[in-house]
């Protein structure tokens, strides 16, 4: 898990989407980070398989890897649905959910 931390929040972040490029629709591509960080949680920590987490959480098993892929944000209802059986917080999470500019 430090090592995504690690990968994350270091120096060398990957370029951000600034929050006017986000409103003005200006790029092209993004991408969640919070997707990688859950993913690594499940298989690495957890060792479940998609399916079974979805099930646990109680969403579809393809919403779930739209998530982890970071192609999908999640609401605040299911962001802690996500905590609770990642066995992580609301708070963690947060420090994973930015966007990042995506290259074409």
């Amino acid at each position: 898990m430090s090592g995504d931390h690690n990968m994350y929040c270091s120096g060398n972040q990957p370029d951000r989407m600034t929050e006017e490029e986000f409103l003005n629709g200006k790029l092209v591509g993004a991408r969640y980070a919070l997707g990688p960080y859950l993913r690594g949680l499940r298989k690495q920590q957890w060792k479940v398989s998609l399916g079974d987490m979805a099930d646990r959480i109680g969403c579809a098993k393809s919403y779930l890897w739209q998530i982890e892929a970071g192609a999908g944000n999640p609401s605040l209802l299911l962001s802690m649905k996500i905590a609770k059986h990642y066995k992580t917080t609301i708070g963690q999470m947060a420090k994973h959910m930015y966007v990042e500019a995506v290259e074409q």
